[in-house]
């Protein structure tokens, strides 16, 4: 991807909840397992990132869009997280 310049949009989706039914809750499970190793490969390998997250479609979740953002701190540092989501997504 980092060779020909694509651009890699991820969600940082958190943990499953309760109210979710058990498909969802098993469909989410291996890209929540996988949170912890695409975010620092993509870093490493220099894969350009864009953030993003559905809340299109769960307007009631808008209201917590800081601390999903908030939430990239595992991975990057707050000036990374910065470009990541002014910068490089309006690229």
């Amino acid at each position: 991807m980092a060779e020909k310049n694509v651009w890699l949009s991820l969600q940082n989706l958190m943990d499953n909840n309760d109210n979710m039914d058990v498909q969802r809750k098993e469909k989410r499970k291996l890209v929540l397992e996988g949170q912890d190793k695409v975010w620092p490969l993509a870093k490493k390998l220099g894969v350009n990132l864009a953030w993003g997250i559905d809340f299109l479609f769960e307007p009631e979740l808008n209201k917590d869009q800081n601390s999903y953002i908030l939430r990239l701190q595992k991975w990057f540092t707050n000036a990374e997280i910065l470009k990541m989501i002014t910068q490089q997504n309006g690229e």
